[in-house]
């Protein structure tokens, strides 16, 4: 089934898009009005992290992050606050409109007092998963893994290393193995029931509806965090799709997507995130049309090679826009090939960990295996070349030898910069 029967169809799609997000940048612009018509805005705030450093003087400050019920801030103090609940006054002058809309943004915090309120379920979920770990850090590695809680600089270096940020964050990645696993301990369940009460039910679609609202309560647990945000978003309108009987791996339903959750979130249009989960399936897209699906291999190994191959290519071809942004680089951060499918494991495993209380069962091999892995250096992408990289995507989808120089030119860029 086409998405579209003619091109009428289409201009109204994008003219009832393009209407959906002018009224909800024009409700964020009212709001901004509003917190901009008083010198000061007074508000309730969470605070995520703070981390010392060091001045080039030398003096010590700390770096903090306040989540209010709108937005991110990040701020400076003179003294170390404990996370908890804050009240907050925050100064509107310099508060320009872009920053406000991308949902984060720098400012100075005044008048910061603690308060108290009742934990969250997000807080005490996180607690009980704190309390299963001796080591800080595993406690860190664990809270940001699950429920999205920023991680220090060391640690975050050290994942980094590894080239496995993506595997931290909270996306799509997360969604798709929860959705599996839910699907594989209900399926059995389900239809036992389905077979001697309702033979009529679809057992894939209302499995699917159940898993859909349990990941909006996580939604929810977790405070509607971006990442996972706009991978639900898109998880539920892929949903729609597919129910219609329409193909989801193409490139015309990505475009779909990506329009569906810019409308319902437009500060995604400043989300590096969203544009590297956006980049990510479209490399996916590009793979299957050019190199063929695993379904049409006969024998494991040949799965095996295409599985290696599939990764290498999209670890390839993401090189030039993640060094753009983040040029940290390291030799090790090839292992992530291997290591996508290792956490395919890890993953659940270590949720069933902590559901029976021996969430620290792997943190002294966990550890020793972050710390293993160095820096090797800064790989720096000119804006140019950025460009010329996102313009060549068009041609990628059509023709293979594009899609093949796209990945080469992000291997070269890649041992050029370790090693030369």
């Amino acid at each position: 089934m086409n998405l579209f029967e003619n091109k009428k169809e289409i201009i109204y799609f994008f003219l009832i898009a393009g209407l959906i997000f002018a009224l909800n940048v024009g409700l964020k612009y009212y709001n901004f009005t509003k917190i901009k018509a008083k010198p000061y805005l007074n508000s309730t705030a969470t605070l995520l992290a703070s981390e010392q450093k060091l001045s080039k003087n030398g003096k010590v400050y700390y770096s903090n992050i306040f989540a209010t019920p709108n937005f991110r801030i990040y701020s400076y103090a003179k003294a170390k606050l404990e996370k908890g609940a804050y009240s907050i006054k925050i100064p509107t002058k310099k508060l320009d409109f872009k920053s406000y809309l991308k949902g984060m943004f720098f400012s100075a915090v005044f008048d910061i007092k603690a308060i108290s309120t009742a934990q969250t379920l997000r807080q005490k979920l996180a607690n009980l998963v704190y309390s299963q770990h001796q080591n800080h850090k595993a406690s860190e590695l664990y809270s940001a893994l699950f429920f999205a809680t920023p991680l220090s600089k060391e640690l975050r270096s050290e994942i980094t290393n590894w080239g496995i940020a993506h595997l931290l964050a909270i996306s799509g990645f997360h969604l798709g193995l929860l959705f599996a696993i839910f699907y594989f301990l209900l399926k059995r369940p389900y239809s036992y029931f389905q077979q001697r009460f309702f033979p009529h039910r679809n057992r894939d679609i209302d499995l699917s509806l159940f898993i859909l609202a349990l990941g909006a309560f996580y939604l929810w647990i977790l405070d509607f965090t971006p990442s996972f945000f706009r991978s639900y978003l898109m998880s539920v309108f892929g949903f729609i799709l597919l129910v219609r009987g329409i193909k989801i791996f193409a490139f015309g339903t990505l475009l779909l997507c990506v329009v569906f959750a810019l409308c319902s979130s437009p500060s995604l249009i400043f989300s590096i995130g969203f544009y590297f989960s956006c980049l990510g399936v479209f490399f996916i897209l590009v793979y299957i049309r050019h190199f063929g699906e695993y379904s049409d291999l006969k024998s494991k190994a040949k799965m095996l090679a295409h599985a290696l191959c599939f990764e290498f290519f999209v670890f390839s071809a993401m090189n030039i826009p993640v060094f753009y942004f983040f040029p940290q680089a390291s030799i090790f951060q090839l292992s992530v090939i291997v290591l996508s499918y290792a956490f395919v494991v890890f993953y659940p495993l270590s949720i069933a960990l902590h559901l029976f209380g021996f969430g620290g069962l792997l943190d002294s091999y966990l550890l020793d295996f972050l710390a293993y892995a160095t820096k090797g250096g800064e790989i720096f992408i000119p804006t140019w070349l950025f460009v010329l990289f996102n313009l060549s995507l068009i041609f990628a989808v059509r023709y293979k030898y594009c899609a093949v120089f796209v990945a080469l030119s992000g291997v070269f860029i890649y041992f050029w910069g370790l090693f030369i």
